[in-house]
């Protein structure tokens, strides 16, 4: 059971200053504290309390640079859904927790789409303590609203180069998975199978530096929320910029169950899971997976998306 105490560190409103220590602030590991960071925490908090009002019931985007660079309505990817970016450069699951109350549970999000890890394993953390931290986060989000979905992302790939080497991301994935399976409300998104290249690691066509997406990574990341959006019931509006293209229906083989559980579907020959409650969500998920890749014209790219039960 988790009380208000999981976010007890948050200051008021009022302040939007780094704590200047760690002690008595909830969770445990790293909170990133070079002066660029506690410069851009105040900014981006500042902003995000001036906007709370309008802010009030979006789907909230919570993580570090990789959401913060997505812009504050998540590169207009999903039209008619009302959305808030909840992203700092450098902040560490840790930092998450500090912050939980003021920056969303005040705005009452009608869900959230978390992303966070990757600068807890650049800073030495433990995939054991991020995981740790982050079913803090999915507890304080639970108590304010035990009905919210929490669409939780596996952490991207990246490089050992940038200290981030694929086994430590892996393990954390594989933890953070667990944590996903447990939670009857929470949506798991396998995003690291999207971009990992065979080594594990990022991509430099679609993470020119090893660690931030770029236009085509934003792009897949948005491909692979949008099914979960669509049987979450948050609906999209056409967008000009995304003809509905005609396309054959969806072939009797995509309709067919693997032997290993698998769905056979259009996706753009990538391969990402979700985890499901229910055999009716699993199929929910698959249909409208099915006919959002069929209306943009993927009906001739045939990958999986793998769907187990919880």
């Amino acid at each position: 059971m988790v009380t208000t105490g999981c976010v007890s560190g948050v200051k008021s409103v009022a302040s939007f200053e780094l704590p200047a220590i760690s002690d008595g602030l909830p969770g445990a590991g790293p909170i990133t504290r070079g002066d660029w960071f506690q410069r851009i925490w105040r900014e981006r908090r500042q902003a995000f309390a001036q906007s709370a009002r309008h802010d009030r019931g979006a789907v909230v985007f919570l993580g570090d640079s990789i959401t913060h660079g997505w812009g504050d309505n998540v590169g207009g990817n999903f039209p008619g859904v009302k959305v808030a970016n909840r992203g700092i450069g450098g902040d560490t699951s840790r930092g998450v927790l500090v912050r939980l109350r003021d920056d969303v549970l005040a705005v009452r999000p009608r869900a959230v789409v978390l992303l966070i890890g990757t600068n807890d394993i650049e800073q030495g953390a433990a995939p054991e303590t991020i995981a740790a931290n982050i079913r803090l986060i999915l507890a304080a989000l639970k108590q304010r609203n035990p009905a919210m979905p929490v669409v939780l992302c596996s952490v991207f790939p990246s490089s050992a180069a940038m200290k981030r080497p694929a086994d430590q991301i892996k393990r954390l994935n594989e933890l953070l998975r667990i944590v996903a399976q447990e939670q009857p409300q929470v949506t798991w998104v396998d995003a690291w199978t999207l971009f990992a290249n065979p080594e594990g690691d990022a991509k430099p066509e679609e993470f020119p530096d090893l660690l931030h997406p770029n236009a085509s990574g934003y792009a897949i990341w948005a491909g692979a929320l949008r099914p979960v959006f669509a049987n979450l019931g948050f609906r999209e509006t056409k967008s000009a910029a995304a003809p509905v293209k005609r396309a054959d229906p969806v072939s009797e083989r995509c309709g067919n169950q693997t032997d290993n559980g698998e769905y056979v579907i259009p996706i753009a020959r990538r391969n990402y899971s979700v985890i499901a409650r229910s055999e009716e969500t699993k199929q929910s998920i698959w249909i409208a997976t099915a006919r959002f890749l069929l209306r943009r014209g993927f009906g001739g790219h045939v990958a999986h998306l793998a769907m187990t039960t919880g």
